[in-house]
């Protein structure tokens, strides 16, 4: 149990997702979290937002053990890469020929979180140091919208789902 003897204490493992540019009140905000828990449990909550922040819907799920090695495994590769904090323009309103901005976080030895922004389709984003990462949230997030199971991950009872921006 955590330290005030409720809930297991969680930290940080990973997570990523992607904006796109806001319309009014639509969906525009895809945010991936991945959380280890001290009892050995691993979980991802996906959280779609809109412009205001406001949350459209959240869907979670719990890591299976093969999900949780390929987490460690491919962000533990993607922290090995020594990226740069961003890649091309990510700031969706300075810059209008940007359509997409991907994220990847992980924590790092010392417990701190780790970001990587790059505009999607940016030349100078190295795709071969994000792929693993990338496809990992995108194929996490796709199961949680869907209320899916795989054998990484399985949406949990009661999944809310809905559309991805």
């Amino acid at each position: 149990m955590g330290d005030d003897g409720g809930m297991p204490t969680a930290s940080f493992l990973a997570g990523g997702g992607y904006e796109i540019p806001c319309v009014g009140a639509e969906a525009c905000k895809a945010d991936l979290s991945m959380w280890q828990y001290e009892d050995g449990t691993s979980t991802a909550s996906l959280e779609i937002s809109n412009a205001a922040g406001a949350t459209i819907w959240i869907s979670t799920g719990t890591l299976t053990s093969v999900g949780v090695s390929n987490v460690v495994a491919e962000f533990g590769v993607l922290a090995e890469a020594g990226l740069a904090a961003s890649y091309g323009c990510t700031d969706l309103s300075a810059c209008p020929e940007t359509t997409k901005v991907k994220y990847l976080r992980y924590a790092n030895d010392a417990g701190e979180v780790v970001d990587h922004r790059y505009a999607a389709g940016d030349p100078s984003v190295p795709v071969s140091d994000v792929s693993a990462g990338w496809g990992r949230v995108n194929g996490f997030m796709t199961n949680l919208a869907g209320c899916g199971s795989g054998g990484s991950i399985a949406s949990d009872p009661g999944c809310v789902g809905g559309d991805l921006p």
